[in-house]
């Protein structure tokens, strides 16, 4: 792939000059006012993009060379400039796969076009989208509901799911849950320290990593005395450590981190850096369902220092449609571990499955939380269930 930019008096001649020297196919990226120190070859910057016959662009990040998430110890302008471009190459490569696709004599098939509609009504990604729609179904599929289990089954392949503490046949013994601020941590946390501690008969201890903050850990104190569950607030790794070196056997270690800001990616490195060298401490990243999606995967480029092996999503019973969740799921390959779905504890916690999200996706009940939203009949609420993982 080529990328050059052309300056003219205005973008239609810029337009121009790029077609008769990269032909016909040539795709327009972006224009723009040209800046200052360009004036003196045309009043407007047009960019465009060719391909070589052939060429699948998939990626542009390859052409322009693979830019890696900055080491926890860049320094944070650094880190902010890095993170900056991979989203600037990012929202690149689909604009250049939507022209494409737009020019295109071959797209989704025109059977799956009410598909279509119905995946950008929820909000999926388009690029998602158009991945899943890139088949032709099969000729005995084509009716309304036939289509739609299609889709469902598409859908469900894209997702990983793994509802449970630890890894199958070796309970975790510490866990800590990490997000950005408001995403729902601590309540979460008091929901499996009932469900996975208390109910499975396995002690509980409660740790705050959030020490500094004013009264950053008296809600977690609160819940761990209702609870009659061990509590403790460390403000160094070096506390951490000495927790986590004197559990016994029996707890589990259930640690509430500070929500970063990127403004204290910082300090977030610093105790992500701590946490990768005990191979005992599961991370699980919570979001909340009812952010955008761009909002969510701009959260998971940055907690990835965690190296979180788990999503837990909260708010399922505010979000009006799982559109962002499945397309951050499908787009990270991330598995999902459990969902948040109200305040009830612990009633309101599910295990994370597959048909949940595709549910909350082609399901009626997006469509009912509209209609609620309109002024229509009220919409029934599911109740959530949560069954512990068989030891």
């Amino acid at each position: 792939m080529t990328l050059k930019s052309f300056f003219a008096a205005t973008v239609e001649a810029a337009i121009e000059q790029a077609r008769r020297e990269m032909g016909p196919d040539a795709v327009i990226v972006a224009s723009r006012p040209a800046p200052p120190e360009a004036r003196a070859f045309g009043a407007y910057e047009v960019v465009c993009a060719s391909f070589i016959p052939g060429e699948e662009p998939t990626s542009v990040a390859e052409s322009l060379g693979r830019i890696d998430t900055p080491p926890p110890g860049a320094p944070d302008l650094l880190r902010r400039e890095l993170m900056q471009l991979r989203r600037q190459i990012e929202g690149l490569r689909r604009t250049l796969r939507g022209s494409l696709r737009m020019g295109a004599a071959s797209g989704p098939p025109a059977v799956v076009a009410p598909l279509e509609d119905l995946l950008a009504e929820a909000d999926v990604d388009s690029d998602v989208a158009s991945q899943l729609l890139e088949q032709e179904p099969p000729e005995e599929l084509r009716r309304e509901e036939g289509l739609r289990g299609w889709l469902a089954a598409r859908m469900e392949n894209r997702l990983q799911t793994a509802p449970w503490l630890g890894e199958e046949g070796a309970p975790a013994t510490a866990v800590a849950l990490v997000g950005p601020r408001g995403s729902g941590k601590t309540t979460t946390l008091i929901k499996l320290a009932v469900t996975y501690g208390l109910q499975c008969r396995r002690r509980p201890l409660l740790v705050s990593a959030d020490g500094e903050r004013v009264a950053g850990a008296e809600p977690l104190r609160t819940y761990a005395a209702i609870l009659g569950a061990g509590f403790q607030v460390v403000d160094t790794s070096g506390a951490l450590a000495q927790v986590l070196d004197r559990r016994s056997g029996e707890d589990l270690i259930l640690l509430d981190t500070p929500g970063f800001s990127p403004a204290e990616q910082a300090a977030a490195s610093e105790l992500a850096s701590w946490l990768a060298r005990r191979e005992e401490v599961e991370v699980h990243l919570v979001l909340p369902a009812t952010a955008r999606t761009a909002d969510l995967l701009f959260a998971v480029e940055r907690f990835e220092v965690f190296r979180p092996s788990k999503l837990i999503f909260t708010r399922l019973d505010e979000a009006l449609s799982l559109g962002p969740l499945f397309s951050v799921a499908a787009i990270t390959g991330k598995r999902l571990s459990f969902f948040g779905c109200g305040p009830s504890i612990p009633e309101d916690l599910e295990p994370a499955s597959a048909q949940r999200v595709v549910a909350g996706v082609l399901g009626e009940r997006p469509r009912a939380l509209a209609a609620v939203l309109t002024g229509g009949p009220t919409a029934r609420r599911e109740p959530c269930t949560c069954v512990p993982r068989p030891d």
